[in-house]
């Protein structure tokens, strides 16, 4: 699934974007996530059941603790 995040203001230049594991705490997940060229939507990569699915299983739900950090 993908998932696009929209704000008003462009993210850094040097913004991460961070998701929770509950197992072993905060992870990067920078390299699922697309910008846009302006920075103002972010495009997230996520797998029921798999990368950025907290929950970890294949059931239709994708639960994604995450966010943008500058």
């Amino acid at each position: 699934a993908y998932v696009c995040v929209f704000s008003s203001e462009p993210a850094a230049a040097n913004a991460r974007w961070y998701i929770l594991d509950l197992a072993i705490g905060w992870q990067d997940y920078t390299d699922n996530v697309s910008f846009s060229q302006n920075r103002k939507t972010a495009t997230i990569r996520l797998t029921d059941g798999g990368p950025g699915d907290a929950d970890g299983a294949v059931n239709g739900v994708i639960v994604d603790p995450s966010g943008l950090t500058a």
